[in-house]
């Protein structure tokens, strides 16, 4: 199965739009397109720096459960 990109849909839509003689409607649908891969890219980019954050400040070591001892020992 083929995945449209956005933009292989930017370029559909100018083109069509360019054709039907409004251009300035293809730009302004280009222009939102580009406003929410924007958008989106700014929160995966959040979401992985708040995530790395997260595994960098966690714990350094585990509880493990020996017989009926608990022991402590560091994460690799």
């Amino acid at each position: 199965m083929h995945k449209v990109s956005a933009e292989l849909l930017i370029v559909l839509v100018m083109t069509v739009t360019l054709i039907d003689g409004a251009p300035l409607s293809g730009a302004m649908v280009a222009w939102f397109i580009g406003l929410g891969l924007y958008i989106s890219f700014t929160i995966i980019r959040k979401n992985r720096e708040k995530i790395e954050s997260l595994i960098q400040g966690g714990k350094k070591t585990a509880q493990v459960l020996r017989g009926e001892d608990i022991e402590e020992i560091p994460i690799n």
